[in-house]
């Protein structure tokens, strides 16, 4: 079942006690029918915009987005190291 669907698990804050945004927990459970690499840990060392993940959940169900989000959590392309 999880190799045809994607499954989005995230917390708004890294750090409960603090309130931290900084590296975001981000976890897609599943390959949405081959679109994205299974078994991949990805860190960000150069603290890429979270949007990126959205994009990415939106092509893998078919969705043809060249961008989304305004301002500082505007993205118009993926995280491409965890595309197949």
């Amino acid at each position: 079942v999880l190799d045809h669907c994607s499954i989005l698990c995230c917390s708004e804050h890294s750090s409960g006690q603090t309130h931290s945004i900084e590296d975001l927990p981000i976890l897609i459970a599943g390959g949405g029918d081959g679109y994205f690499k299974t078994g991949v840990h990805h860190r960000s060392f150069s603290q890429e915009n979270v949007t990126k993940v959205l994009i990415g959940l939106q092509r893998s169900v078919g969705m043809s987005v060249a961008s989304f989000g305004t301002d500082d959590a505007f993205a118009d392309d993926e995280v491409t190291e965890v595309v197949a």
